[in-house]
Order: structure tokens, then C-alpha cells, then sequence
């Protein structure tokens, strides 16, 4: 019994160990893609700058204006969880909405149920040092559904994450990051757009 015991409990510490820890600010260009299932037509996609802060609970999303296209609209999204609110202005007609947020904060991290599948390389190592990244692949079941990803295995970067979910109703996400850099450029950044003030 006692094997058994210490069996599990060095399973589980490898398991925490495999989990790396993201860095808690970054700005990365992303690309996230919306189904109501994992490869089927997407419903939405969102092309764009991330700025992404885990010690404030504050994101902002500001999505790369296309002026070759007319028939739709650009956001500029501001998600200040402490204080509970949220701001997306227009980014056509310049106009702005104040709302309220329900949704509670998601960290971008890899999930605790998840477990290490793989590491691999982006690129070909045999070219040279500077020629590819080393990444990790996670999977698992969790509270929000079935997570994948992959991340750096130096310094933990997000670069693909997805998730497949079913309830209430089914759907599936997929974002890319990339150009990712850890911290905050400009300090300004979670400050509302003066249209929204």
C-alpha cells in the first residue's frame, strides 16, 4: 500500500513539475478563430494586439483595421476585471460602450488538469541555434471543456491554445499568439479611450 501511495505522489509531483508557470504581463499579435466545433466553418475571427496583465486583471484586444473591407466593424476592447468593467469603442464610427463584466477573470495559463503530451521543435534544430523553438504540448479535460496548447519550453510563451466546449452550447476557440514579448510596453495602455470617458 505504501508503494502505491508513493507512486501516486511522485506521478502527481512530475505532473506539477511539467507544468510550466507564463509569464504574468505580455503583448502578442493574435489570431483566434470561432466554431461551433473544432474544424467546422468559423463563426467569427479576430485578427489583432493582445496587451495581457494577470497581476491587475486587465486585458486589451485591438483589432487590426482591414480598410479594404466596409462591411464590418473594428473594435477596440478594454476588460478591467477589478474593477468590473469594460469598454469597447468602435473603431469606424468612433463610438463607445460601457458594460459590465460578467464573466470572471481567465488567466492564460496552461490548466492544472492538463498534462505534458510531447515537446517538440518549431523549426529544425539542425540549422542552427538561433534557427528554432523548443515547445510543449498540453492536453486535458477541465471545468471549461477540453483544452490543447502549446507553449515555449523557455519562459512559457502561449503560442496555440484551444478549447472545445459543450455547454451551454457548443463551441470551440482556437488563438495563435505571436510577436509575443513579456511585459508592457506602454503603461498607458489600460487607460479607456478618450471617446469612452
Amino acid at each position: 500500500m505504501q508503494t502505491v501511495l508513493m507512486l501516486l505522489l511522485a506521478g502527481l509531483a512530475i505532473s506539477q513539475a511539467q507544468r510550466c508557470i507564463a509569464p504574468q504581463e505580455w503583448e502578442s499579435q493574435i489570431f483566434t478563430y470561432y466554431s461551433t466545433a473544432d474544424g467546422a466553418e468559423p463563426t467569427a475571427i479576430r485578427r489583432g494586439k493582445e496587451t495581457y496583465d494577470a497581476v491587475n486583471y486587465r486585458r486589451r484586444f485591438i483589432e487590426e483595421l482591414d480598410t479594404s473591407r466596409t462591411d464590418r466593424n473594428y473594435y477596440d476592447e478594454l476588460y478591467l476585471h477589478k474593477e468590473g468593467v469594460g469598454y469597447r469603442l468602435n473603431m469606424r464610427t468612433r463610438e463607445c460602450e460601457k458594460f459590465p463584466l460578467t464573466e470572471p477573470w481567465h488567466t492564460i495559463e496552461v490548466p492544472e488538469n492538463c498534462s505534458l503530451d510531447s515537446t517538440y521543435y518549431l523549426g529544425s534544430p539542425s540549422a542552427g541555434v538561433n534557427n528554432y523553438v523548443e515547445m510543449n504540448y498540453y492536453s486535458g479535460y477541465t471545468e471549461r471543456g477540453y483544452y490543447r496548447g502549446t507553449w515555449t519550453t523557455r519562459d512559457c510563451i502561449p503560442y496555440i491554445h484551444s478549447w472545445l466546449t459543450t455547454y451551454p452550447t457548443p463551441s470551440y476557440h482556437r488563438t495563435t499568439h505571436f510577436d509575443t514579448t513579456p511585459g508592457i510596453s506602454d503603461p498607458n495602455v489600460f487607460i479607456p479611450p478618450q471617446e469612452c470617458q
